[in-house]
């Protein structure tokens, strides 16, 4: 029986849509939520960051983006936090960079911390983050 359902991805002709982090969390930016959290964020409020990300997460979420796949961040965002720490940090300094950084996360992101941790060390472009998501990982 021939079918007539199946896609050219489903067959393997054309490579899959993957979109990027910062064309997932884009893709939610008019979303009423996020709007909201926007129009409220304050970058020396931490509370208003959390709400930024809660909004955020919540519309992917609402629009079916899987979790795995998630945005709470843009990659600017995500440089601009981890560039100086991964200039900085020594061999063997991963244990309490990571410390630290969930310290910070607890208090800026609250229930949100670890997703944006994970997010952050997955996502971040120019390396030296592998040593920190492995210990993310033991630790987990």
């Amino acid at each position: 029986m021939l079918r007539h359902d199946v896609s050219a991805g489903d067959l393997g002709i054309i490579a899959p849509v993957t979109r990027n982090p910062d064309e997932i969390c884009a893709s939610v930016s008019e979303d009423p939520a996020v709007v909201q959290a926007v129009l409220r964020w304050d970058r020396a409020t931490p509370s208003t960051w959390r709400d930024l990300v809660a909004a955020r997460l919540a519309a992917q979420a609402r629009a079916g983006i899987p979790e795995a796949d998630r945005a709470p961040l843009y990659s600017g965002d995500v440089e601009g936090y981890l560039m100086p720490i991964v200039m900085r940090m020594g061999k063997g300094d991963e244990p309490s960079v990571l410390a630290q950084m969930r310290q910070h996360f607890r208090q800026t992101y609250g229930e949100h911390a670890e997703t944006v941790l994970g997010f952050m060390l997955r996502t971040y472009a120019h390396g030296g983050t592998e040593k920190l998501l492995a210990s993310a990982k033991a630790a987990a």
